[in-house]
């Protein structure tokens, strides 16, 4: 690590106090799947027959991922949490192996759709990853074969999206903050894992389509759980040396320094968390709305609050070793500890 990535990694750990103590006001509790244990169990065996954690992917980080569905539906059905936990967990392994090194995501991206949308056969020398995601393909097969294509349409938003991330590290091009916003939406797989989990009975039925307010909301809980994890990862992106980040598309779009881009963010997860906040408060006070709709945004809204406690579940981020006291206050930066601009 360098000098500046020292200095920048020292004033990151100062900062996350401060984060926490302004996100524990925007987020609630969270319950946690009755059967987590049973669930993170069956993952690791899986993870072992696959030899998922074989590449990059440290097994810790594997370790957290899988616990995702735990946190953000506590009522979903056992089948469909485990299978989603193997989902967010081969999700983990694909992100730290393909898209945060020079290999091409192009071919992998059609591999993964045409094993998902048409089940095609494997080769006898298939990649691990691949063998993986056809047994995840399984595993939905069982719980519902009809919502196969609705699965498939989702990982390849999430893929996609992920690609646009490539694409704009490679060409050394930041995004506006418009085009990342939008790229961001789609990054932690809520889509997809939305429509398995809607096989919970007193959700709305995975065949029908969201209503214009749910889908808002769907949307906006994806942009803040993304959003969150932007500040909560910082630590993290300064050790592997992560130049693609929210603060750094802030301080191009609006001129600022490095410094400066910490609040910025900070208000820009507030405003999010109050739009949503405003979409699910218009929701229901509509009389039209009914029980089973609310009940979904509900389930909306409580991936933003889960996926906040998982962060403090694991040790992937240095997030979950802050103290939850932390002042409101904006530290300020130690003359002999200047982060650099970039």
């Amino acid at each position: 690590m360098t000098d500046t990535q020292s200095c920048e990694l020292d004033r990151a750990r100062e900062l996350m106090t401060w984060f926490r103590a302004h996100l524990e006001r925007l987020h609630g509790l969270a319950r946690t799947h009755p059967h987590s244990e049973d669930i993170a169990t069956q993952t690791r065996q899986w993870v072992a027959e696959f030899h998922i954690a074989d590449g990059k992917t440290g097994g810790y980080q594997l370790d957290q991922s899988m616990l995702v569905p735990c946190y953000v539906m506590p009522s979903a059905p056992t089948d469909v949490v485990g299978t989603l936990a193997r989902y967010y967990t081969w999700l983990a392994a694909v992100n730290d192996e393909l898209i945060y090194t020079d290999s091409s995501i192009d071919i992998f991206i059609e591999t993964v759709k045409k094993i998902l949308h048409d089940g095609a056969p494997l080769d006898d020398d298939a990649d691990r990853l691949i063998l993986a995601m056809a047994s995840i393909r399984d595993s939905i097969l069982q719980l519902d074969a009809s919502l196969i294509l609705k699965f498939t349409d989702g990982v390849m938003g999430t893929l996609r999206a992920w690609r646009r991330r490539q694409q704009w590290v490679r060409s050394g091009d930041l995004p506006s903050l418009a085009e990342y916003l939008d790229y961001r939406a789609f990054c932690l797989a809520i889509d997809e894992a939305s429509l398995l989990q809607r096989l919970q009975p007193d959700l709305l039925e995975p065949h029908k389509p969201y209503t214009y307010g749910l889908a808002r909301i769907s949307k906006s809980a994806g942009l803040l759980t993304s959003l969150v994890n932007d500040l909560i990862s910082y630590p993290m992106e300064i050790r592997r040396g992560e130049e693609f980040t929210l603060f750094r598309v802030l301080a191009q779009e609006y001129g600022i320094s490095h410094e400066q881009t910490f609040p910025s963010a900070l208000a820009l997860v507030s405003a999010v968390h109050h739009e949503l906040n405003a979409l699910v408060s218009a929701l229901r006070a509509d009389a039209n709305v009914n029980a089973t709709e609310r009940h979904q945004a509900d389930a909306l809204v409580a991936w933003v609050d889960g996926t906040y406690r998982w962060h403090l579940a694991g040790t992937r981020y240095d997030y979950a070793s802050t103290s939850d006291v932390g002042t409101l206050q904006y530290p300020q930066a130690r003359r002999d500890v200047q982060p650099s601009d970039h």
